[in-house]
């Protein structure tokens, strides 16, 4: 499969999976919740500008840095998936799947854009 195919593809699962739900009564949650927005936003960027255009977009930090939040927010995820109860397991699951396909769709996007 050609890099250009597989980010397609891994483009569109990350885009069919839902951005996980914050939480009302939950301070780990909503912390990890706005840490993954920010840096669901430093992949969106580019990713979703060479899907629609090919153009090449530099994110606001390096790709080491946006791996590094990635691995910090999976580390928190899997402890909130681990160490929670009932809703917050499961938060913690749904946190983990997101981040991964965030991470997949990030390293299709720098294999196609042919910055990898």
């Amino acid at each position: 499969m050609s890099a250009a195919a597989e980010f397609r593809d891994v483009y569109e699962a990350w885009r069919s999976e839902p951005f996980p739900n914050g939480s009302v009564d939950d301070d780990d949650v909503d912390e990890l919740h706005a840490d993954l927005a920010n840096v669901d936003d430093w992949v969106a960027g580019p990713v979703v500008t060479f899907f629609n255009n090919g153009e090449v977009v530099e994110p606001p930090g390096s790709a080491t840095c946006v791996f590094g939040a990635l691995t910090d927010l999976r580390g928190r995820a899997h402890l909130l998936a681990v160490s929670a109860n009932g809703d917050g397991r499961s938060q913690g699951e749904k946190y983990g799947s997101y981040i991964a396909q965030l991470e997949l769709v990030y390293r299709a996007y720098l294999r196609a854009a042919g910055t990898a």
